[in-house]
């Protein structure tokens, strides 16, 4: 695919720009509309339509498009269907998803049956989505792989930053959180990600209920599976701001439930022991992951707060 440049100038002034050059967005409605920066990408958000201007060059916006075509129809919820991509600039534009946004609330005051809802949605999503790729395709779409474990290499480089009164037990997490990777991939193999599988990616039915829209595929990739689970580790909030330690806060609820809800869905050719004891090593590691996010994301001096916990880890590695 020829693809036009990347826009430079991506404040809201500077996308509106773009989006009028292009002959394609004769008569959008541009009046009322929502400007977003993410990672990968800057959005902008009308009452009908999404704009979305990748970041940068690396951005592999051709794939996106080979993979935006590839699962629709074949996954339990709606995906977007671009309408027209930049002939000028280059961006994708499609019809927004409509539904419900999650709220961290809404998981802690509903119902069983809701909770069960969301989870089990979210555990048969991540199984079609496995199960909407095969080894061809992947090699077709030019899905590339992820690569070792995510934030690794960060935090190995940046230790000698980090308290020394911190700095065993950060090892230790990073050996255990190496251990449990290796572990995952060995027993299932890599797996196609969505690569960032979060509930602000997606609509539900209502707030705490069944998933029905799934955007952003930006960072799909191979890899471990723990990757696109580890985002929802962080659903009800980051282990930080629990007073629990790391592996029993409740922003593992949603996430234990989903684990539970994959090992129902795509244990059968496995034994029960199997079963739980991959499920076991899924809810570790992601957790673990969303600990090595946290401590790469804040300064070092922050780490400080879990001092007791990782101290406990260094002690438990000797």
């Amino acid at each position: 695919m020829d693809l036009p440049p990347v826009l430079t100038d991506q404040s809201l002034d500077g996308m509106l720009a773009a989006v009028a050059d292009e002959p394609q967005a004769a008569g959008m409605d541009l009046r009322s509309r929502v400007f977003r920066q993410g990672w990968e990408s800057t959005v902008l958000e009308t009452p009908d339509w999404i704009v979305r201007f990748p970041r940068r060059e690396d951005i592999d916006f051709a794939t996106e498009i080979s993979v935006l075509e590839h699962v629709r129809g074949r996954l339990p919820v709606r995906t977007p269907e671009v309408a027209w991509v930049g002939a000028r600039t280059r961006c994708m534009v499609y019809p927004k998803i409509i539904g419900t946004s999650f709220t961290p609330a809404a998981w802690h005051t509903g119902s069983a049956r809701d909770r069960e809802a969301l989870s089990d949605s979210l555990a048969e999503l991540l199984i079609a989505w496995r199960e909407a790729f095969s080894a061809d395709d992947v090699e077709r779409l030019g899905i590339r792989p992820m690569g070792g474990p995510p934030y690794l290499g960060q935090l190995s480089s940046t230790l000698a930053g980090f308290p020394s009164a911190v700095r065993p037990g950060i090892v230790a997490l990073l050996n255990r959180y190496a251990e449990l990777f290796d572990q995952e991939l060995a027993a299932v193999g890599p797996v196609v990600l969505h690569g960032d599988f979060h509930l602000g990616n997606m609509v539900l039915a209502a707030p705490c209920g069944e998933v029905t829209g799934l955007w952003d595929f930006s960072c799909v990739a191979t890899g471990a599976l723990s990757w696109d689970l580890h985002f929802l580790a962080g659903a009800l909030g980051h282990p930080h701001a629990s007073s629990e330690p790391p592996g029993s806060g409740a922003h593992l609820e949603l996430l234990a439930q989903v684990v539970r809800g994959l090992g129902r869905c795509s244990g059968r050719s496995r034994s029960a022991g199997e079963t739980r004891d991959l499920a076991a090593v899924d809810l570790a590691l992601s957790d673990l992951m969303l600990c090595a996010e946290w401590l790469g994301d804040h300064e070092p001096a922050e780490a400080t707060r879990w001092r007791s916990w990782l101290g406990g880890l260094a002690d438990n590695s000797r």
